[in-house]
């Protein structure tokens, strides 16, 4: 208990015992009465309950003086010294949701504020104006072509066929928005809603952001020697991984208009969310969205805060955009990178491990010519 040196397996041991299911506790329980309360009412903003998490209470007891991590390089040591600081910060934001004040400064904390430069480029983007970012063209063959679960099945497995994601499956979940996707890297499933109805075009952005991205990503940082670079780690992982996701979105044809204005509107509801009510962020973007697309917005920017008539918010999704345009502005520089960047789960700041060969180089790294295999495998073309 509480030793200052300790070996690579042990300390992993401990660390497979957090578990921080953030986006599961963020639902509130209550969500559908005060979203009726909501659009009943002109002036209401909803008042949210949580259920209450007591997951790795005494799990960071056992790390709490650790300094060194033995049989491994001391660069990795210190990597996973500062990796177990984070899951404290991650484990400390999922256990004061419903907290507004404590939610507020984990939240600030963990995601960091959008800046005003990003604000007005979210502006900006919101009204269409992409300037150079590739928007992938409208194939109405694909758009009309709508697909179920039962047909998700066989395509998800030729994709991890491809890939060599052995393990690897597609899973329903209840606990999902609709018609959502989610990457579960523990477990080796993309979890999926039950009930998903999806068009073939946004299938295929969906394959290069979950499983080209997030899984691959973790399959090579899985078989890298190291585990711990497997996994979600480090908070400045966050907007790189999602921004390499949205990045190769662009990269492989496959970025919609929609996606990036939704994405530009995720940053404009939390920019106005840390001075505004839940309502008032509504108010303003119901002036650009239908009321349920608003509503759903000014929720994601809100959650995890039981009194919304406060200013505040969850700072999480500026991570999309911000990202992206963090990862484009590093790789249309440094080319190189991107290989590096597929050796696991690391920040763009730690890609220094890999080029000096702390860490080994990834097995697999995506390209034009193996998307376009995935496409024609899983008959995700237009011909």
């Amino acid at each position: 208990m509480g030793r200052k040196k300790m070996k690579y397996e042990n300390v992993l041991a401990i660390l497979s015992e957090v578990s921080t299911p953030i986006s599961l506790y963020l639902m509130p329980i209550n969500y559908e009465k005060e979203r009726e309360k909501f659009f009943d009412s002109p002036i209401y903003n909803p008042q949210f309950r949580y259920r209450k998490s007591n997951k790795n209470r005494g799990v960071f007891e056992r790390l709490h003086k650790l300094e060194e991590v033995l049989d491994v390089d001391p660069e990795i040591s210190s990597y996973i010294i500062k990796v177990i600081e984070d899951k404290k910060l991650t484990s400390r934001l999922l256990s004061s949701i419903g907290d507004d004040d404590r939610f507020l400064k984990n939240s600030e904390e963990r995601y960091g504020r959008p800046s005003r430069k990003l604000f007005l480029r979210a502006c900006t983007l919101m009204r269409s104006s992409y300037g150079d970012i590739s928007i992938a063209k409208r194939n109405e063959k694909l758009m009309a072509r709508h697909l179920e679960y039962k047909d998700l099945e066989l395509m998800f497995a030729k994709v991890f066929e491809i890939l060599g994601l052995d393990g690897w499956m597609l899973d329903k979940s209840k606990a999902i928005v609709a018609n959502g996707f989610r990457t579960a890297v523990k477990s080796k499933r993309i979890m999926v809603d039950p009930h998903i109805s999806i068009t073939a075009e946004k299938l295929r952005k969906t394959i290069v952001h979950e499983v080209v991205t997030h899984a691959l990503r973790a399959k090579n940082g899985f078989e890298s020697g190291c585990e711990i670079f497997g996994r979600p780690n480090l908070k400045e992982y966050l907007d790189d991984e999602e921004g390499l996701a949205m990045y190769n979105e662009e990269l492989y044809g496959v970025l919609r208009d929609i996606d990036v204005r939704r994405r530009a509107a995720l940053v404009y509801a939390v920019y106005l969310g840390q001075t505004m009510s839940f309502r008032q962020v509504f108010d303003a973007l119901s002036s650009m969205y239908m009321k349920k697309n608003a509503f759903d917005i000014t929720f994601r920017a809100k959650r995890g805060l039981s009194d919304t008539s406060q200013p505040g918010c969850y700072y999480r999704d500026t991570t999309y955009l911000r990202g992206f345009l963090k990862i484009r502005r590093k790789l249309d520089k440094d080319t190189t990178s991107y290989r590096n960047m597929y050796a696991g789960k690391i920040p763009l700041k730690y890609l220094y491990l890999v080029e000096e060969g702390i860490l080994c180089k990834p097995a697999m790294v995506p390209s034009t010519e193996l998307i376009e295999k995935l496409f024609k495998e899983t008959k995700l073309t237009d011909r």
